[in-house]
């Protein structure tokens, strides 16, 4: 069987046959995105492994944080202030209930339907519950590097556009929150020890959502400070890159968590530049390299395999969420008086999950109270993210498409 042993062939590699899987998902009108995974998918072990899990692994430890930085980075840095105006009350409105009704859709179906659907397992309902209400919570995250992908490739701008970016923006905020939440409700239905609160659990994460945010601003005004003496595009970029991955590292390093401290980044970024500097805009020339190489390597760690395990569970959590997001966001933009196209074709767009879904399925495995569920929620979470991954990318192009946004934006 052929195998890549060199990582720089890997990358050359990858950066072609991602580009050429992009050239066929473009003839079928697919996002590119498509592409990427199912190139992916390919190349991984699943499929015809000519990429090892161990290679695999290794290149991912070094592309993931530096690429989901630079998309956090470029979703914080497509929200200035002008562009929200009238549409504040309606993102925040949108993003609790939609988020809101994915958790519960998800906990209630997985709760209720899984101990029915897969019988002769050795877990109660005690643990199915437990199972239930992490899941559900996890069920909040929406994929900010999908979302970008397709936003870029279709140039789209407009009020559903807009709206998306900034309900993506907070929907990870609060579902890490929720996710604190679900984490130690559900080690409190596990464990009889007691040691776990959940009111001290919760109080630490937002202390660490805070500091993320404060950590983001603080780089910002570095970057505007130290912008100020760059002399032209390629040494702007060479300032935001370093930034962002300084960011990155300091967050891994205290403990906080890089996306949001990355968005805030480009958020304050892009409401204090001066006019015409650009510092945001300068990524947009990188950014095709970044998502071959991000999204092919994370459909290479997709296992197929996973599905005879926790393939019933998987789709349990991918009905939950996506009826939870669509019919939230139809109702939050309905009750927030959200533009017509927002109300049409915002759930649609919300369907995407990958990288904080995952991360945040891969924390349950560290918990050791969870020992005797782990296995089964963290697969059926990962092959749930495969469906999704392969069906919402066209989703979230078709709905921007019909709302009139695609080629709005230079």
């Amino acid at each position: 069987m052929l195998m890549f042993d060199s990582p720089v062939i890997v990358v050359g590699t990858v950066l072609i046959g991602g580009f050429l899987a992009s050239l066929a998902m473009r003839k079928i009108r697919f996002p590119a995105v498509t592409g990427y995974l199912v190139f992916g998918i390919i190349l991984g072990p699943s499929v015809s492994g000519i990429l090892s899990s161990e290679l695999t692994e290794q290149l991912s430890h070094i592309v993931t944080p530096i690429a989901l930085g630079i998309i956090a980075y470029m979703i914080g840095g497509s929200l200035p202030l002008s562009a929200l105006s009238g549409l504040k009350r309606s993102i925040a409105i949108i993003t609790l209930a939609e988020g809101g009704f994915a958790c519960v859709f998800v906990t209630v179906l997985v709760t209720f339907l899984a101990p029915l659907v897969i019988p002769g397992t050795a877990l109660d309902f005690r643990a199915f519950l437990a199972i239930g209400i992490i899941t559900g919570g996890i069920s909040l995250a929406t994929a900010p590097a999908v979302t970008m992908a397709i936003i870029g490739e279709s140039k789209a701008r407009g009020p559903l556009t807009t709206t998306l970016l900034g309900v993506v923006a907070l929907d990870d905020s609060l579902a890490i929150i929720a996710y604190a939440i679900a984490l130690g409700v559900g080690v409190s239905i596990m464990s009889t020890s007691g040691s776990i609160s959940i009111p001290v659990m919760l109080i630490t994460e937002l202390g660490h959502i805070g500091l993320s945010l404060v950590l983001g601003v603080v780089s910002a005004l570095f970057v505007l400070w130290i912008s100020r003496y760059s002399r032209n595009r390629q040494e702007l970029l060479v300032v935001v890159l370093g930034a962002v991955v300084l960011t990155t590292e300091l967050a891994e390093y205290l403990g906080l968590f890089p996306l949001l401290a990355n968005m805030m980044l480009g958020f304050v970024i892009v409401n204090r530049e001066k006019p015409r500097q650009n510092v945001v805009g300068v990524v947009y020339e990188i950014q095709d390299v970044i998502y071959v190489l991000f999204f092919t390597l994370a459909g290479s760690h997709l296992d197929l395999g996973i599905f005879q395990s926790a393939g019933i569970l998987a789709v349990l959590i991918v009905l939950g969420r996506c009826f939870g997001k669509f019919f939230g966001a139809w109702l939050g933009a309905t009750v927030s008086g959200a533009p017509t196209v927002v109300r049409r074709y915002l759930g649609l767009t919300l369907l995407p999950k990958a990288g904080v879904t995952v991360g945040l399925a891969l924390m349950v495995a560290e918990t050791p109270e969870l020992a005797a569920i782990s296995n089964i929620l963290v697969s059926a979470v990962l092959a749930s993210t495969l469906i999704n991954e392969l069906f919402s990318p066209p989703l979230s192009k078709f709905a921007l498409t019909r709302a009139g946004e695609t080629g709005q934006m230079e």
